[in-house]
Parts: structure tokens; C-alpha cells; sequence
């Protein structure tokens, strides 16, 4: 009885010092934000998002594993993040979830909100996580040095911060300004040239090219204006792998198709409304039409800069397409080959922003 007293006292002590010296861990949050859009990255070492996992699933937790449970941490975090702005709960639009090779798990959220006032920050996962564990959290407003930094825990989970609106107003104000946007944006947008050299890689002649290249700029024109003015709600997750899809059918119809262009405007003009809603991600994330301005004047200088770097880029396409064409091999291999290009970044496109 002695010496199992004795082994007793000494497992006890040792089971103490192991879980003192457990390290609770911290975690970093970091949000940032933006015109009509708040950012939040949250980071983990693998086996704290694998304890949040454990602690909240009523699963077997030897099945759980943080790396490969991305969704299940996703939903996990849309519900126990909560961000309050100018005290009205948010909603979260977008989220991601990846690990770095640092062992790391990363989650990034966005939530689409006018801050006027303040924000206010709500961890309450951190209740699930070991006892002592520690969050830093650093909030900023755009590229700007950080407004606020707090160490939360459970006990103190959430932090309210004021904003200001001076630092949060967006730099491209002008019409000159936004007609540069629009060019940036064409021009860095690989997807949307893509589709469009999809569509002229067929084209034999100015007009039914003009038809096409008309039918697309009216088609996004439309679909920019409503989905700026929040009258066409479609998400990002939706819009960016739909306008992959459409890479795809212009690759696919170009092999079973060749050059017979009937009904091809027809065609520019519906994937063209997919591709506006695109666009219009760019102005939100400036914060146009979120907070009650007028957006006409933003809205056509963007729209008339895309056009601008559109035309341009067909302009210098178009004459090379048409020369190539007096050679015998381009119908038969290179538009064939081309074709396949354009389908095959489509469906990278696709699963890239469906699954990854």
C-alpha cells in the first residue's frame, strides 16, 4: 500500500509538470480594413486548429486532422469569428483555408461592410482552445501601419475599434483615376483576356468580330451596373469559377465548331454578363456603391477604361490572327492547339477556385 501511495503521489506530480509545461499556444489575427470590405487572416500552428477541431466535433477525434479537415475549420470560424461594424453583426462572404511549410494553418475571411464608425472583433473559439491560450490581434486600415493591437483570450475575447473614416477614404477619387483602374484591371485580369482571344481565335473578318467584341462590352457593361448596385448578389466563389467555365465552352465549341461564327455574338453577350460581375468585384473592394454615392461617374470611367484596354488588345491580336490565317496550317493545327490552350486554363481555372 506504501509503495503504491508512492507511485500514486509521483505520477501525479509528473502529470502536473506535463501539463505546466504544455505551451498553450498563440495565435495571430490579423484584419485589415478596406472600402466597403474587411479582410481577417487568422494563423495557427497545426496542433492548436487541430485541438479547435477536436474540442468541437462529437466525432472520434483520432479522425480529426486540422490540414485536412479545411471545410469543417471554415465553417467552424464563420460562426465563432464575429465581426460587428458600427454595432451590426456581419455576415461572412468568403472564406479559405490552407497550411504553409512552417506547419501553419492560415484561414482567411472576408466580410463585405461599410465601417463610418468602428469595428468590433469577437473570437469566441478561443473558449475551445487549451486553457491559456492566447490570440494577437492587429487591425489596420488598408496598407497603413497597424490602428490597433490587442492580446485576446478567453476570458477576453473581443476588442472594439474606432475607425478613421479620413484614413479609410480611397485614393482613386477622379475620373482619370478610375479610367486607369479600368485598364489595370483588364489588363492583369489573365481570365478575361483569355475568354476574349477565345472568342477572336475564329474570326475571319472585322465585322462579325466587331459584332462579338460589341456583344461582350454591352453584355458586362450591364451585369458591371447591377452587380456594383448590389441588384445582381452573386458571390465571388460563384462568379470566379463560372467565368472559368465559360473559358472552357469557348475552348471546347472552338474544336467542335471551327470558324462557323452563327450565333457566337450570342454567346459573347451571355458569358459577357458572367464576366461583368467579375469586373465589379473591383469597384466594391473601392467601396463604390456600398455606401450610398452616386456611382455613375465611377461606374463609366472603369467601365470605359476595361473598354479601352479591351479594344487595345484586340487591336494588336486581331491583324496577327488574320495574317496567320492565310497559312494552311493555321486551320488545321494551330486553331485546334490554341483551342485546346484556352480549354485546359479554363479547367485549371476551374478546379483551382472550386477545390483549392
Amino acid at each position: 500500500m506504501v509503495r503504491l501511495g508512492i507511485f500514486c503521489t509521483l505520477f501525479s506530480v509528473c502529470g502536473a509538470e506535463i501539463a505546466f509545461a504544455h505551451d498553450p499556444g498563440l495565435s495571430t489575427l490579423s484584419v485589415r480594413v478596406s472600402p466597403g470590405i474587411v479582410h481577417a487572416v487568422l494563423t495557427f500552428a497545426a496542433r492548436d486548429a487541430q485541438q479547435l477541431l477536436n474540442f468541437s466535433s462529437i466525432e472520434n477525434v483520432q479522425q480529426t486532422n486540422a490540414v485536412r479537415s479545411p471545410l469543417r475549420l471554415k465553417g467552424l470560424l464563420a460562426r465563432e469569428l464575429q465581426l460587428a461594424v458600427d454595432g451590426a453583426n456581419a455576415t461572412v462572404e468568403d472564406a479559405d483555408c490552407r497550411s504553409d511549410d512552417k506547419n501553419n494553418v492560415i484561414v482567411s475571411m472576408r466580410w463585405r461592410a461599410v465601417v463610418a464608425k468602428s469595428i468590433q472583433v469577437s473570437s469566441k473559439f478561443l473558449e475551445l482552445m487549451p486553457l491559456g491560450h492566447r490570440q494577437f490581434l492587429t487591425v489596420q486600415i488598408g496598407e497603413s501601419k497597424p490602428l490597433a493591437e490587442r492580446m485576446l483570450s478567453a476570458d477576453a475575447n473581443s476588442a472594439t475599434v474606432p475607425i478613421d473614416l479620413s484614413l479609410l477614404a480611397p485614393n482613386r477619387t477622379s475620373f482619370k483615376a478610375f479610367v486607369i483602374l479600368g485598364i489595370e484591371h483588364i489588363l492583369s485580369g489573365y481570365d478575361h483576356l483569355l475568354f476574349l482571344f477565345g472568342l477572336l481565335l475564329v474570326t475571319d473578318r472585322f465585322l462579325p468580330a466587331l459584332k462579338i467584341v460589341t456583344s461582350f462590352t454591352l453584355a458586362h457593361s450591364i451585369s458591371l451596373a447591377l452587380a456594383t448596385r448590389e441588384l445582381l448578389p452573386l458571390p465571388g466563389r460563384v462568379v470566379e469559377p463560372l467565368i472559368a467555365a465559360s473559358i472552357i465552352y469557348i475552348g471546347v465549341e472552338n474544336l467542335v465548331r471551327g470558324d462557323r461564327l452563327k450565333g457566337r455574338w450570342m454567346l459573347a453577350f451571355a458569358f459577357g454578363l458572367v464576366h461583368g460581375c467579375g469586373f465589379a468585384s473591383a469597384l466594391r473592394d473601392l467601396g463604390v456603391g456600398l455606401d450610398g454615392r452616386s456611382i455613375i461617374m465611377p461606374l463609366l470611367s472603369f467601365n470605359l477604361g476595361v473598354e479601352i484596354g479591351q479594344m487595345t488588345i484586340a487591336a494588336l491580336v486581331l491583324p496577327f490572327l488574320w495574317q496567320l490565317r492565310r497559312k494552311p496550317i493555321f486551320i488545321g493545327r494551330l486553331v485546334p492547339v490554341g483551342s485546346m490552350v484556352v480549354a485546359l486554363f479554363g479547367a485549371y481555372w476551374f478546379v483551382e477556385r472550386v477545390w483549392l
